[in-house]
């Protein structure tokens, strides 16, 4: 992923400095400059979503976010119990 991303983003900057006559180079730069963007775009949306069967889902489609967020939070408060007075 962090190789792909790189890449993009290096073809994309390589061809920036285009000569402003140069309407062929200009356009081989809005194309790169293009396709990094759609890639992280793609990047930005596979980890945005959970991952299927993550949690149970219903006949309906399934928890919404707001349920799967409250399920963790409320695994988060019975697995974390801080010690009173010790040190971390």
């Amino acid at each position: 992923m962090h190789h792909g991303i790189h890449e993009q983003f290096t073809n994309a900057a390589a061809k920036k400095n285009f000569k402003p006559d140069d309407v062929a180079e200009g356009r081989e730069y809005v194309k790169a400059y293009v396709e990094f963007i759609h890639y992280a775009e793609r990047l930005f949306q596979a980890a945005s979503k959970p991952a299927e069967g993550q949690f149970h889902e219903n006949e309906q489609g399934g928890h919404s976010g707001k349920q799967a967020l409250i399920r963790i939070r409320r695994t988060e408060k019975r697995a974390y119990k801080p010690k009173v007075g010790g040190t971390l």
